[in-house]
């Protein structure tokens, strides 16, 4: 009851948007609060197929909350958006997916170059005990990395970016889908990648649909 709800403002001009202002309280989540959170997952846990931890450094998922998720959820995935400089917190979940600036501030570089990923994802992996990690890379695409699928880059097509809020988190929603339906690295990260094209063409936050994702996909391969 003492906790405000965050408020995010946005500044759009001639349908782009220029920048977001947030009113907050990020403070870390008392242990009380932490047990009953915990206490809900665990009561649903027949019900999830994967898990994404989407954090946004609000204050919410705490290092301890993020450890008890994934000691109690080993056998399936678990899926993290990462808005913190601390990425031990992370250790033992299955894949990472950090765009490119954070995954730089991740390795300790200001620059990494398209071909020295693969070198940095591996370090980044092994470091963390992670199946893998899947990096955004805006208008270059995606570049996903594991020790069983090797890495690659998926290029993006040309398209008209009206406005980038939802697009990481679209990405991880449906690429935590398809991976958890497949078990294939290379495939979700392509239809990820994809339904995050579909996204940015949407003014504002906007709901992606199955539909408009396959049409994507039918356009740029009968391009």
């Amino acid at each position: 009851n003492s906790r405000s709800t965050t408020l995010k403002s946005r500044v759009v001009a001639q349908k782009q948007q220029l920048v977001r202002l947030d009113q907050e309280d990020v403070t870390p989540i008392d242990k009380h609060i932490e047990d009953n959170l915990i206490k809900s997952i665990k009561s649903n846990k027949k019900i999830f197929d994967a898990i994404i931890l989407s954090d946004y450094n609000k204050g919410v998922l705490t290092t301890a909350l993020i450890k008890r998720i994934v000691t109690n959820f080993e056998n399936i995935p678990i899926i993290v958006d990462p808005k913190v400089k601390d990425y031990s917190r992370y250790t033992g979940v299955d894949f990472i997916k950090p765009n490119y600036k954070e995954f730089c501030n991740a390795v300790n570089k200001s620059d990494v170059k398209m071909n020295n990923l693969k070198y940095y994802a591996s370090d980044f992996t092994d470091k963390f005990d992670l199946e893998g990690v899947v990096v955004t890379l805006g208008d270059k695409g995606v570049f996903y990395y594991d020790n069983r699928n090797g890495s690659n880059i998926i290029p993006t097509e040309a398209h008209e970016v009206y406005d980038v809020s939802g697009a990481g988190d679209t990405f991880t929603a449906i690429f935590t889908a398809v991976y958890t339906i497949t078990q294939n690295l290379p495939l979700a990260s392509k239809i990820g990648n994809y339904a995050s094209a579909v996204a940015v063409e949407k003014v504002g936050t906007a709901a992606v649909s199955r539909e408009e994702v396959i049409r994507k996909i039918k356009n740029t391969i009968r391009v």
